[in-house]
């Protein structure tokens, strides 16, 4: 059960992750009721929390209907990755002489983790681990605007992107995280044209491939 005075906003937080672990799939009804019984809480502050996650576009309200997880077409999904390889290349310059050594050693640290993800096939784990990753360096930018905005893309789109499955899926993220390897070399030598060239393709490559 949830207690907090902020109560609407950790649900907000409850669901924002729920959808972008993939648990609730693309264009599936977001039932209030269940999730209020869930949850142990009144309807008030979920329908409010499902509100606000509306406005980030992770899910749609259609009136005398209900909330649905929101599907994007193609197109949509190719120019949001425009937009989020824009923004990231922004935070990975940013934050990039703020970063200390203890900071390389949890970026490795979750890549390590990524890597046994993929190798026991577990794919929300995945998806927490590189969410983590590139939180963890877009947080350090101290930019708050640049931190909801990313946040709002990427935790939104991202998860419901990953459309493969089987040995092609997870040779793709084993590729993936290749690159999270290659983004902390970059990080850790300043490389800053290297980060923004190594960032564009990074984000290419889930557009093409996912």
């Amino acid at each position: 059960m949830i207690r907090s005075k902020l109560l609407k906003d950790q649900i907000y937080d409850y669901l924002s992750t729920q959808v972008q672990e993939g648990k609730y799939k693309s264009g599936s009804k977001v039932n209030e009721l269940e999730i209020s019984n869930q949850l142990k809480v009144s309807r008030t502050p979920v329908r409010e929390a499902l509100t606000q996650l509306a406005s980030t576009g992770a899910i749609i309200k259609i009136p005398r209907r209900g909330f649905f997880v929101k599907t994007y077409n193609s197109t949509e999904k190719s120019d949001v990755y425009v937009v989020i390889a824009c923004l990231d290349k922004l935070a990975a310059t940013l934050c990039i002489d703020s970063l200390t050594e203890e900071d390389y050693l949890k970026l490795q640290e979750i890549t390590e983790k990524i890597d046994l993800s993929i190798k026991y096939r577990n794919y929300e784990d995945y998806v927490a681990y590189q969410t983590l990753f590139h939180d963890y360096y877009i947080n350090k930018t101290g930019n708050v605007t640049l931190v909801q905005t990313l946040n709002a893309l990427r935790h939104n789109l991202v998860p419901m992107s990953y459309t493969g499955n089987g040995d092609k899926l997870f040779e793709l993220l084993e590729h993936s995280n290749s690159e999270h390897k290659e983004l902390l070399d970059l990080l850790r030598r300043k490389d800053v044209a290297g980060l923004s060239k190594l960032i564009g393709e990074h984000w290419r490559m889930i557009d093409d491939d996912y």
